[in-house]
């Protein structure tokens, strides 16, 4: 036995066996301790809180998925969370969600969760913006006007700020009417354009009376607006009978025999 000062404690003396056969042993024992101080700092490595990148990207990969199928330019903006949130690490997937009722497009709240054993869920504004070509007015434009090509432009807007929908071929417009007045550049939408009253109130039209391969056509006069296709009363000036009659065309209606 050969005994040692306690630097610490100088008073205390340790006694410490360095025989030949225990010295073999010390190598042994200096290899278990680098092992035990090797593998301890890994298991405090591991991380304790969600990286919030990671939950930043869930949010993005779930709205890429839900405008996949957008043919127009799609922009996806997650907004940044409290650095200060700390929420424990989820060792499962994380699962993006949109609460009951949300679109998918403008400004919007995304949900994102972990289904873990230390279960969490946190909400972020999101901005998704889908951009495209509508059609619009190339001027001012009175109500009741028959609109024409000259009439419209296209041009490209972000789409996911027009909630009252938009048309998007200048086709689809031309020959339909303006239920209300329009100033240059406004958005053509669905809800103001009508089919064009073909016969209108107090005009004079004329009657088709068609049946086995006869053609009589009578003076008559509406008692109603039409739009192409819609049954309106009519009066027969000759015998003043009123008639229900088919509008076919402009100032023509058709009666079957």
């Amino acid at each position: 036995m050969t005994e040692y000062n306690d630097v610490r404690n100088p008073a205390r003396r340790i006694e410490t066996d360095i025989r030949p056969g225990r010295l073999r042993t010390l190598p042994w024992m200096a290899f278990y301790y680098c092992l035990s101080t090797q593998f301890t700092p890994l298991a405090a490595a591991l991380p304790e809180f969600q990286d919030h990148e990671s939950i930043r990207d869930a949010a993005a990969f779930f709205l890429k998925a839900k405008t996949a199928e957008q043919t127009n330019e799609v922009q996806i903006d997650i907004g940044r969370l409290d650095e200060r949130l700390n929420l424990a690490a989820c060792n499962g997937k994380l699962d993006a969600f949109l609460p009951p009722g949300s679109r998918a497009t403008g400004n919007l709240t995304i949900g994102v969760r972990c289904a873990g054993p230390k279960p969490w869920t946190i909400y972020m504004p999101a901005g998704v913006k889908v951009f495209g070509s509508i059609v619009v007015t190339r001027r001012a434009l009175p109500r009741g006007v028959t609109l024409h090509e000259d009439d419209l432009v296209v041009t490209d807007v972000e789409l996911s700020t027009l909630t009252a929908g938009y048309i998007e071929h200048v086709p689809s417009a031309i020959g339909k009417q303006l239920k209300t007045a329009l100033g240059k550049g406004a958005t053509l939408t669905p809800r103001i354009l009508e089919q064009p009253r073909l016969v209108r109130r107090g005009e004079r039209v004329v009657i088709s009376a068609q049946g086995d391969g006869m053609d009589i056509r009578m003076e008559g006069k509406a008692l109603a607006d039409g739009l192409q296709g819609e049954r309106i009363r009519v009066q027969n000036l000759g015998s003043r009978r009123i008639i229900e009659a088919t509008v076919t065309s402009a100032g023509v209606v058709q009666v079957r025999m």
